[in-house]
């Protein structure tokens, strides 16, 4: 029994062990690649949007080592930012074929062509079919090019939700929601079956001011150029339509294959280089320095306790436990001079939301905490926002939907079907409040709402006071009510809009540092996954800005918190951009 028992122990150390060295050697092996790119004095970095570039970024040791680490979006933003001054770098070439950035995200990188084309470097992009969010990056680009093939499929813009209200009614499955107030849509996807009057008219609005910004901003380049003449709403009203007909209306300058423009640039004796390679190279003026700037996310759902991974060690959800305990770190961390949230999420748990909050608020009070929303930062993400020093937004991001909702699901009808029944015993009155096989009652309805009601005061009540408001001034900036990011400037409860570029000088610009100031930005990353990491460091770490991959929220986390009866703050929509 002992001598088996030894035996799996040194085949589990063995293969423990075998498994390190193969990690150590694919790493040396990356990290040989990387450097050969180091020296080379002629770059075309290369970036692929059909690439995931998640907001936060976890690499668990078996994702690391099947696909590889991936690229986070702030890295390749300031990826760019460093190519910018990098001599060596001559051309930035983007493959937009099915893009996977969101709107606001699309807007920053588009921003981050206009720099690099500014600081005189050739700017290219290659698409095979190209949407209206693509086309809007490519028409800052110096060449904009497709196969003979392609097509320009512009087609315009769509917010939508679910609606399974007669779905679930079929199984026998109740659902019982509450929202504050009329705007507060999250519970129509399990109540209604289809948009609310008032929720279509917010819709309406905000789509409406996001589609106005994307035809403003890019008919203005395009008329910039010599023999367009178009109205770029009416090309979009006649797409989709040929690659051919596009240069034919000057939205392309030719037409060719991808590996034409490789063999284009390498016959200049420019050398291809991945932006995840790029961006992996050390030597790099934002990770050295005194002087330090903590990142910290805040992505995809937000939940109690710490941020929850799946098997591949792609991110799900943000948790409360997780992000308070490194706004801890960084506050009580002299070196650091400054904080950034940088903030992707539709809201989550109202309470995990109020824990977050809190802690921005006490490191608010010993040094700058910085905020910039990206693709979302709506409900319970814009709750914790509006603690923040100052407030940035990409004019395309979605924000505000100040508001809260709640309620559980019914199973009992469901359950009955399959000749499955619950008996209990219970003491005290609402001792089965939470049971997912019991119905509120009436007088359980009003008291649920009127936790409501206490949540929606008090997140009211704190968004007024952060952002300077009177009561009245709230009551027509909440109830539910979602705005893109130039509606909210207006609105008062963003201060710029700008993306995470303009956030980090805005944080250098609050400490008064010189405009060429350079910080050292680090993250602090908590580990949950398995990872080699856990082997051999503390769980709170410090890391380099340049880490990897993630996925935000995911529908079947919003499906399973819908069966608790939970104060929640949260946005439901899916923004697509055809």
């Amino acid at each position: 029994m002992i001598k088996s028992f030894i035996k799996l122990c040194i085949y589990f150390c063995a293969a423990v062990g075998f498994l390190f060295f193969v990690f150590l050697t694919i790493s040396a092996y990356h990290k040989i690649s990387s450097y050969r790119f180091l020296n080379a004095q002629n770059k075309v970095i290369i970036v692929n949007l059909n690439e995931e570039f998640p907001e936060k970024a976890k690499n668990g040791l078996l994702n690391s080592f099947i696909y590889g680490a991936q690229t986070s979006f702030s890295s390749l933003l300031l990826a760019l930012k460093r190519a910018e001054e990098d001599p060596s770098v001559k051309t930035l070439l983007v493959i937009g074929n099915n893009s996977s950035l969101g709107l606001a995200q699309t807007q920053e990188l588009r921003a981050a062509v206009l720099r690099l084309k500014k600081a005189g470097k050739k700017t290219i992009f290659w698409a095979e079919d190209t949407s209206l969010k693509e086309y809007y990056l490519a028409s800052v680009f110096e060449e904009r090019i497709s196969p003979e093939s392609g097509e320009m499929s512009l087609t315009g813009l769509r917010l939508g939700m679910p609606f399974v209200k007669e779905g679930l009614e079929k199984f026998g499955i109740q659902p019982q929601f509450y929202g504050k107030f009329e705007y507060k849509s999250a519970i129509a996807s399990l109540t209604e079956e289809e948009m609310p009057e008032p929720v279509k008219r917010n819709m309406e609005e905000v789509l409406s001011n996001l589609f106005r910004t994307l035809v403003y901003e890019t008919e203005t380049v395009l008329k910039k150029q010599e023999g367009y003449v178009s109205s770029f709403e009416e090309l979009i009203n006649d797409a989709p339509f040929s690659a051919q007909e596009g240069l034919e209306k000057k939205l392309l300058t030719r037409l060719a294959y991808y590996e034409d423009i490789i063999d284009e640039e390498t016959e200049k004796n420019l050398i291809p280089v991945p932006v995840s390679v790029y961006s992996s190279l050390e030597e790099d003026s934002y990770t050295s320095g005194s002087h330090q700037l903590a990142l910290i996310y805040i992505a995809g759902d937000i939940q109690s306790g710490t941020d929850s991974t799946d098997s591949f060690g792609f991110v799900e959800a943000t948790g409360s436990a997780s992000v308070v305990t490194q706004i801890a770190a960084a506050r009580e961390d002299s070196s650091v001079k400054a904080i950034l949230l940088r903030i992707d999420s539709g809201g989550g748990s109202y309470t995990a939301s109020d824990a977050i909050r809190h802690q921005v608020l006490k490191a608010k009070e010993e040094k700058p905490v910085v905020c910039s929303i990206g693709n979302t930062g709506a409900s319970g993400a814009y709750f914790i926002a509006s603690a923040c020093s100052v407030i940035l937004a990409d004019s395309l991001s979605l924000t505000g939907s100040i508001g809260v909702f709640g309620g559980k699901v019914v199973f009992r009808d469901f359950l009955e079907k399959f000749g499955i029944r619950f008996d209990s015993i219970q003491i005290g009155k609402n001792a089965g409040f939470y049971d997912l096989t019991q119905p509120w009652n009436e007088e359980q309805i009003q008291i649920f709402n009127k936790s409501l009601d206490r949540a929606y005061k008090d997140f009211t009540k704190k968004v007024a006071q952060s952002r300077h408001l009177t009561e009245e001034e709230m009551d027509t900036r909440a109830r539910g009510r979602l705005f893109s990011g130039s509606q909210a400037q207006l609105n008062n409860l963003i201060d710029h809009t700008g993306g995470l570029t303009e956030a980090i000088q805005t944080a250098g610009e609050i400490l008064e540092y010189p405009n060429d100031f350079r910080f050292q930005i680090i993250t602090y990353d908590s580990e949950d996954d398995f990872s080699l990491k856990d082997l051999i460091s503390n769980p709170l770490l410090k890391s380099s800005l340049f880490v990897s991959g993630g996925k935000s929220f995911d529908a079947w986390r919003f499906a399973q918190d819908f069966l608790n009866a939970k104060g929640m703050a949260r946005s439901p929509y899916v923004l697509t951009c055809d």
